[in-house]
């Protein structure tokens, strides 16, 4: 299985590594948004 590379902890870190944090930013003002939400009671802020 010559196609199969070797993984490295490196290269999955850094590769798309600002794609990650905007997603990963994007992901927690989601989740703060729903979370406020909830705990309003559905009402809108």
């Amino acid at each position: 299985m010559k196609f199969l590379k070797q993984v490295n902890l490196k290269e999955i870190v850094t590769h798309n590594f600002w794609l990650k944090i905007i997603s990963l930013i994007i992901a927690i003002l989601v989740w703060l948004y729903v979370s406020g939400t909830i705990t309003s009671g559905g009402r809108s802020i």
